[in-house]
């Protein structure tokens, strides 16, 4: 509709940012330039492959509007119907509006800091199929980053090499058999896999740790992926050495966070409140289940505690919300740990105070 009243009527809504073969099948049959614009890093985060595979198989190109930060179409337009128009002029392939993105953001006044641009954005370039495309942003990249193009060229073909393999491993036999699941490596493994909330409270881990530092534990993350990815950011100097100590899918997700950037237009004070509820909600929940299954009778202390949290979180009271959330991460944390008296749960509402 934004699109339309500003003077841009070829628009098409998704439904959020899901789209699929037939989607795109059907598009290509009314334009061949598919331009992307749904908010800040939504635009195919995630999804990088499918969107270069659809580019190849329907003849398509593919780029992505230059939306200010945190903002969707309808807020460009309500601010400046020009503006929504001139973001489509601006828009650029979508690996160049990844590579923009991460850049942006980056600390590029010292040698570290480009170093560890140059690394994110060499994950980046190397999800590219094509071998000449990879190597054109592979020389950009040098001269904006000062860095040896031969040696970010070295980076991207080491990053990209275990994916190729792997592709091939996935191909059926000649006996019609597909390779087990256990197999996944860390490209293969879907973002749909991962819990959203685990990968967000990891994404503010690598952007703002502050905001999650008071409050942040292994027991939160029940994937072993994010829970990995979080052992390795807590042990590690410097965010360049939790990703080389990471294994496979664990280094895949942070390479991924690198580029992912927050953007939130909420109070601070909410943005930490609303992490740690929704951190917390899921391990209260599998810790009230498995209570509940051995009988425990400190099940119902935190079944009323969970459910006051689900009431705050429901209604937006945030300050409600972290205060609950914060005792039923007591609860969460000391049974993880096995130092809780299974005997004087039922003094305190907190655990820990036990």
């Amino acid at each position: 509709m934004a699109f339309a009243l500003a003077g841009a009527p070829n628009a098409v809504a998704t439904c959020g940012t899901a789209l699929a073969d037939d989607h795109v099948r059907l598009l290509k049959n009314f334009a061949r330039h598919i331009v992307l614009a749904y908010d800040a890093d939504a635009a195919g985060q995630g999804a990088a492959e499918r969107w270069y595979r659809w580019e190849h198989e329907f003849d398509l190109e593919v780029r992505v509007a230059d939306l200010p930060p945190g903002k969707d179409p309808a807020d460009v337009f309500l601010e400046d119907r020009q503006a929504l128009l001139d973001a489509l002029a601006r828009a650029a392939p979508f690996l160049q509006f990844r590579l923009d993105r991460l850049l942006a953001a980056a600390d590029r006044t010292t040698l570290e800091g480009r170093g560890r641009a140059g690394e994110a954005a060499a994950a980046i370039i190397a999800e590219h199929p094509s071998g000449l495309v990879r190597d054109q942003y592979v020389m950009k990249l040098a001269g904006e980053l000062q860095l040896s193009a031969d040696r970010l060229r070295e980076e991207v073909t080491r990053i990209g090499r275990p994916r190729g393999d792997e592709r091939a491993r996935r191909r059926p036999s000649a006996a019609g058999e597909s390779r087990p699941p256990s197999s996944l490596t860390g490209r293969d493994v879907p973002t749909a896999a991962l819990d959203a909330r685990e990968v967000d409270v990891l994404r503010r881990a690598v952007h703002e740790p502050s905001v999650v530092a008071d409050w942040i534990e292994g027991s939160l993350f029940a994937n072993p992926i994010t829970r990995e990815a979080y052992e390795c950011l807590e042990s590690a100097a410097t965010f360049h050495d939790a990703v080389a100590h990471a294994g496979g899918p664990a280094r895949s997700l942070l390479e991924r966070l690198a580029v992912e950037i927050p953007e939130d237009a909420d109070e601070p004070a909410v943005v930490k409140a609303r992490l740690l509820a929704n951190a917390v909600e899921p391990a209260a929940a599998r810790l009230l289940t498995r209570l509940a299954r051995e009988g425990d009778e400190r099940w119902a202390t935190v079944k009323r505690e969970l459910d006051q949290l689900v009431q705050a979180r429901a209604s937006g009271e945030w300050s409600a919300a972290q205060e609950t959330a914060l005792r039923l991460l007591g609860w969460v944390a000391h049974d993880a740990s096995g130092v809780v008296d299974r005997e004087q749960a039922g003094a305190s509402t907190n655990p820990s105070e036990t």
